[in-house]
Formats: C-alpha cells, structure tokens, sequence
C-alpha cells in the first residue's frame, strides 16, 4: 500500500511542475553584444516587463497562463505588428502577443517554423522581481 502511495505522490508533484510558472525572473541563453538578449520580469500582479539591450523604452504588459502555455499581452506587440514601432519589441513570432511553452524552469520560444523551440529559451533565475525592476542592461 505504501509504495502505491508515494509513487502517486510522485506523479502529482511531475504532473504539477511540469506547467507550473511562478512570477520572478527569466532571461534567455542567447546573448546579444555579451548581454542576454532578454529579461522577463513576471510580477505577481499578473503584469510583466522585457528588458532588451539598447532598448531604452519600458516593455509592459499582462501576462496570463492557460494550460502549459504562458501568454504575454502589451500595446507594443500590437503597434508592432500594424508596423508602427521600430526596433522589434516581440521575442516570439506568435500573432499579437508572445507565447512561450512551460517547461519545469524553461519557457520555450515560439517560432513559425519550429512551433515552441528550446533555441534561445527562457531560464529562471531569481524570485526577487524587485531587485531587477529597474535594470538597465550595458549599452
């Protein structure tokens, strides 16, 4: 009896990890002139922000999770795509917001030609949404 016991444990905590995403702060492996080319900053308030390099405007939004999948919502994504807004703000090729895949820390990236992609993937790297609010990446 006991064993089925904690091997059913055990499956909860995978199935619940697994499309889990917890506010905080993620950026992504690829890097841009030495500086990761994003930091996404998940406040608890159900609002984010992107931090770009050479990107001085403040990127914010409403982000949201359905199912295994983490949608963000900003006017800038919306400017963007009716081509009024120049540098690119969107890091995904999702129309009208950006769409990552939960993955245990991982948001994966989607693209149209791979669909969610561990290229340039997103990583957890601190619960303190405070300490990064205000941080400039290197110009």
């Amino acid at each position: 009896m006991k064993p089925k016991i904690i091997v059913l444990l055990m499956m909860c905590f995978i199935l619940l990890g697994c499309g889990s995403i917890k506010p905080g702060v993620y950026k992504t492996i690829c890097e841009l002139y030495h500086s990761p080319a994003l930091i996404l900053i998940l406040n608890n308030d159900g609002t984010f922000q992107y931090i770009k390099p050479y990107v001085d405007e403040k990127i914010v939004g409403k982000w949201e999770k359905s199912n295994d999948i983490l949608i963000l919502e900003a006017d800038y994504f919306k400017l963007q795509e009716e081509g009024n807004v120049e540098p690119l703000y969107k890091f995904t090729e999702s129309k009208g917001n950006d769409t990552y895949k939960i993955k245990g820390n991982k948001l994966l990236v989607y693209s149209l030609d791979d669909g969610y992609s561990s290229k340039c993937h997103l990583v957890r790297i601190s619960d303190d949404t405070e300490k990064f609010k205000d941080y400039k990446l290197p110009k």
